[in-house]
């Protein structure tokens, strides 16, 4: 992780993560992101200390889904991180996800939620599906909160957590690819088998 001054690109700061990290956020002076070590990690913008790092998943490195014996290569999976200011809480989606045979998508992960100010795990939740789709394995999650719920997309299923204690409200399954949901003032859109949808 680098921290660069934006006009003249000289390294303000450095910090050796030791793994595969994943797209960071910044807010309220912490750069947050999670690593293929299984943390996720808490940076002070000023100087690249470690404000904390908390362990949130043991699933890295395993070379095939639990329930399966044949071995194939995993991918990592990630949502970017959302916060909310009014809990002051991060979220973030994690998961290995991969093809098998007859273009089965299985993924395996957890969805959960940190408290900013010392990285505690205010909830975890596991997610796992096996279901047959049109299209490879689910390679990226779309994560965003609204009126209290954590609405997750991911190959072609939606979930929908509450958003204080991480149980799940509800799940849909597409017959396709479903893109990323997309926060309105009220509602969220989803796009998925050719037509769009709005949740609340």
């Amino acid at each position: 992780m680098l921290c660069l001054n934006a006009l003249s690109g000289e390294t303000l700061w450095k910090f050796d993560v030791g793994s595969k990290m994943y797209q960071p956020s910044e807010y309220n002076g912490l750069v947050l992101f999670g690593g293929y070590d299984g943390y996720f990690y808490a940076l002070n913008l000023a100087d690249g200390s470690v404000a904390w790092k908390t362990k949130v998943t043991d699933q890295n490195g395993k070379a095939t889904m639990p329930w399966q014996d044949v071995h194939y290569p995993l991918t990592p999976s990630t949502s970017l991180v959302e916060v909310d200011n009014n809990t002051n809480r991060a979220f973030w989606a994690f998961a290995f996800a991969q093809t098998g045979w007859g273009g089965v998508d299985d993924y395996s992960g957890v969805v959960f939620a940190l408290d900013l100010e010392n990285g505690h795990i205010a909830w975890k939740t596991s997610i796992s599906k096996n279901t047959s789709t049109e299209g490879g394995a689910a390679n990226q999650f779309g994560l965003r909160l609204l009126n209290g719920k954590v609405f997750l997309t991911t190959g072609s299923d939606l979930w929908v957590f509450n958003e204080a204690t991480g149980s799940v409200d509800s799940t849909e399954h597409f017959d396709h690819y479903v893109l990323d949901p997309v926060a309105g003032l009220n509602q969220v859109f989803i796009a998925g088998d050719l037509k769009l949808s709005a949740y609340k």
